[in-house]
């Protein structure tokens, strides 16, 4: 199991490579570690569509109620699973937007602020992480548009 990781991380990292590079956008170091371990994690579909706690399955604005009267601790990772989650939605499931009761600016709108929100409150817990929250909210469009890239890697891959 630890070598299928290993190759599923090693895997990601190559696509968000190829993708950065097709995109001709570039994030932090740190950006791209955290990129390939969202990857990783949601690789797995329970992950992927489950919440903050495994098995919770909430909407989104549940969890952005649950968060603003929430702890602080708990808050942040909850804005970080929202994030996660917009960011992987909008990237791996873009053609599905149609079926959906919300538009794909308001996953945008929710991932970008939910990930400003998890830098402000990590300041006080985790201030390494503040700048990649940051970065995370902040350039959430063109993470979109690589993600978007590395949904489509594989396809790529076997037409190459």
């Amino acid at each position: 199991m630890l070598v299928l990781a290993s190759s599923m991380q090693a895997y990601f990292r190559e696509a968000l490579n190829v993708a950065m590079r097709k995109s001709n956008v570039v994030f932090t170091d740190n950006a791209q570690v955290y990129v390939v371990h969202l990857l990783n994690e949601f690789s797995r579909s329970e992950k992927a569509f489950a919440g903050v706690n495994y098995g919770e399955k909430l909407i989104m604005a549940q969890f952005l109620e649950r968060a603003y009267s929430s702890e602080e601790r708990e808050a942040l990772q909850i804005y970080r699973h929202l994030g996660d989650t917009s960011l992987y939605l909008l990237g791996f499931f873009k053609e599905s937007s149609a079926n959906r009761i919300v538009s794909d600016t308001y996953y945008k709108d929710m991932g970008s602020a939910a990930y400003a929100c998890a830098s402000g409150l990590s300041r006080a817990y985790a201030g390494k992480n503040a700048a990649l929250f940051q970065e995370l909210s902040e350039r959430f469009s063109d993470m979109v548009m690589v993600m978007e890239t590395i949904a489509h890697y594989r396809d790529h891959q076997e037409n190459s």
